[in-house]
């Protein structure tokens, strides 16, 4: 649930591709080992899933997703700390 929670951290920050290429990877990671997201869970990754859909467009949101489903668990669990890290200020923040 780790990667999901980052991949929801991601899609506020508009980090789309990053994203989805995480929830590629656990989906995919998920399905291998038959782990079950309980339904409060499902349904805050398929709000954030939704969102980046929108963003990205089904195309491209589909051939990230896949590009990330491609990904195993602990080579997304590498990329986390890279993905989160903050550089610069928000946008909407003064100076940003």
């Amino acid at each position: 649930e780790r990667l999901f929670t980052a991949a929801r951290l991601l899609v506020t920050r508009g980090r789309f591709e990053e994203a989805v290429t995480l929830l590629g990877a656990v989906e995919a990671a998920r399905e291998r080992i038959c782990y079950r997201l309980i339904a409060p869970v499902r349904s805050l990754v398929n709000a954030a899933a939704d969102k980046a859909e929108r963003e990205l467009g089904a195309i491209q949101y589909q051939a990230v997703l896949e590009a990330g489903r491609q990904l195993e668990a602990d080579v997304a669990f590498a990329l986390v700390p890279r993905m989160l890290s903050v550089t610069g200020l928000p946008s909407g923040w003064p100076g940003s």
